[in-house]
């Protein structure tokens, strides 16, 4: 039994190391490629901390700017859906009077 309790735990491991691998992989594909966002905003390419953390040799620094890619694309896609749904007057409307509780949260 305990030779089958290794083999699990051994393939536990390597789909842990995959799926880690996965995630990196796919977050360099979208700092590379840029988030398509109905707002204007700077590429990721030109995000130097996101860059520093891509170059950096600790996996969990690369995992960190991994998950903030895929979190910035996925949030990317649930506004178009919410635009696509509600109108863009209606969410720009909404979201317009959150700016300047926005900018002061930014400045301090």
């Amino acid at each position: 039994m305990s030779v089958m309790k290794a083999l699990l735990n051994e393939k536990s491991n390597q789909s842990v190391e995959e799926f880690k691998q996965n995630v990196i992989t796919e977050g360099v594909r979208i700092f590379e490629s840029g988030v398509d966002s109905p707002f204007k905003m700077s590429s990721l390419k030109e995000d130097n901390q996101l860059q520093s953390l891509f170059e950096s040799t600790n996996e969990k620094d690369q995992k960190r700017a991994a998950l903030t890619c895929i979190a910035l694309e996925n949030q990317a896609a649930w506004l178009h859906g919410v635009i696509k749904n509600y109108g863009e007057a209606t969410v720009m409307g909404s979201l317009g009077a959150l700016t300047p509780k926005i900018m002061d949260v930014v400045r301090y």
